[in-house]
């Protein structure tokens, strides 16, 4: 009906998807890249998606699924580690390791990866394995900004995180 659609219309948006950057690690015959290959193409792909972003909303928390490939999160990890400002994925104020705080989504992961960062304030970058061997590095920036911790102490500003309902 005309006021349904009105309704729609008059949400609040929650999210903005810009362009995501696909990263195949591979070569033209289909083969893996060398691990160091794939850590370089990682940090090279990340700091080109960084520039792409607005400068208030860089990426501030990221969202992964570690056992979706063993390697390519091997090469993730040690990455994001050599940035500057490095990037911890076992920081839980700067990563989600969706395996670990859902257990295994196989082929859900992403989805479920960019459904829960929508819920949660500030910029995201959602990371997905596909089944060719890359990674597909997915901004997320939600129309609310983060919130500075009140503390030293590691929280979570994110109802999706903090176990609340």
């Amino acid at each position: 009906t005309t006021q349904q659609v009105e309704a729609y219309d008059a949400a609040s948006v929650l999210a903005r998807l810009p362009p995501p950057l696909h990263l195949p690690l591979h070569d033209a015959h289909g083969n893996r890249l060398p691990a160091l290959e794939c850590e370089h193409a990682i940090a090279a792909g990340w700091q080109a998606l960084c520039a792409r972003l607005p400068d208030d909303q860089a990426p501030w928390r990221v969202w992964h699924d570690s056992r979706a490939d063993a390697a390519i999160t091997v090469a993730l990890r040690l990455a994001l580690r050599g940035l500057l400002p490095p990037v911890d994925l076992d920081d839980p104020a700067r990563a989600v390791d969706l395996a670990t705080r859902l257990g295994p989504l196989g082929s859900g992961a992403g989805g479920a990866a960019l459904a829960l960062a929508a819920a949660c304030p500030g910029g995201h970058v959602v990371v997905i394995a596909d089944d060719n061997g890359g990674l597909l590095l997915q901004p997320v920036i939600t129309a609310t900004p983060p919130q500075a911790p009140a503390s030293p102490l590691p929280t979570s500003d994110c109802p999706a995180l903090s176990g609340a309902p």
